[in-house]
């Protein structure tokens, strides 16, 4: 087993972002899409989870490219500037990462629960590809390592639980939904089948040295996975909770919900 490990995610990006969106939605109004359904804050349960499902369905073909008028990045290809994660005796920096297929996903369940202000889902993504550069110093289980490169990792079946809680604020005589207390928020990724992985250039001048490591680390690919699995959450927990936030932040919930 890999020794405890402290992962560091580098945020810089993600809170340069924020603040440019602050500025954006202070200083410009935006009127919400026509192609969004406004739930009525006065229908039963019910009907309202029957609303926010038929808007789940009318945002996922959008999610691909992006949905400016809602300040929502593209979600594919879904770029991930630098993931650091450092433990004793291993250190790993991956940059200029590129995730293609989390558009692609499959609502399971979803519930909203707006008298609580609380959003829970269930999601499935069919196949994930990630494509990075990475830099490598340390030990990963008895290989010692130390390079830099290209890498890739493939990934079918990843299941996702997301739980997020908010609560209102108010601001300019409007009422916002706030999602920006973390710990009140949840994400978990199961990869149910087995992932594949290669770090090109691992050993420089020996491709056969090379891809006998691959082997090994693909070998263990499950027992390394659950290492990585807690930073995995952390970077797509942050993407999903600023997306969600950005929403709540650009509209209140006068513009979202009907009377």
């Amino acid at each position: 087993m890999l020794p405890r490990r402290k992962y560091v995610l580098n945020f810089v990006f993600l809170i340069l972002y924020n603040i440019i969106l602050i500025k954006l939605v202070n200083c410009v109004k935006v009127k919400l899409p026509d192609f969004v359904k406004q739930c009525s804050l006065s229908a039963s349960p019910e009907d309202q989870q029957k609303c926010i499902d038929e808007n789940v369905e009318i945002f996922k073909p959008r999610f691909a490219s992006g949905i400016p008028e809602m300040r929502i990045p593209a979600l594919d290809p879904l770029f991930l500037e630098t993931i650091i994660m450092s433990a004793e005796n291993f250190n790993a920096k991956f940059t200029n990462a590129t995730v293609v297929g989390a558009s692609n996903f499959e609502m399971i369940n979803s519930t909203f629960d707006i008298a609580n202000y609380s959003l829970i889902m269930n999601v499935r993504f069919p196949y994930v590809h990630l494509d990075s550069n990475y830099r490598i110093d340390g030990k990963l289980l008895v290989l010692q390592l130390k390079s830099n490169g290209k890498c890739w990792l493939n990934a079918s079946n990843v299941d996702g639980y997301i739980e997020i809680n908010g609560k209102l604020r108010k601001e300019n005589d409007k009422t916002y939904l706030d999602f920006n207390d973390r710990s009140k928020n949840k994400i978990k990724l199961n990869i149910k089948d087995k992932p594949a992985v290669y770090f090109a250039d691992l050993f420089k001048g020996s491709e056969e040295l090379t891809k006998t490591t691959n082997a090994v680390i693909n070998d263990n690919i499950v027992q390394i996975m659950e290492d990585f699995m807690p930073i995995v959450n952390e970077i797509i927990g942050s993407f999903v909770f600023t997306s969600i936030q950005t929403i709540f932040n650009t509209f209140s919930m006068e513009e979202l919900f009907l009377p």
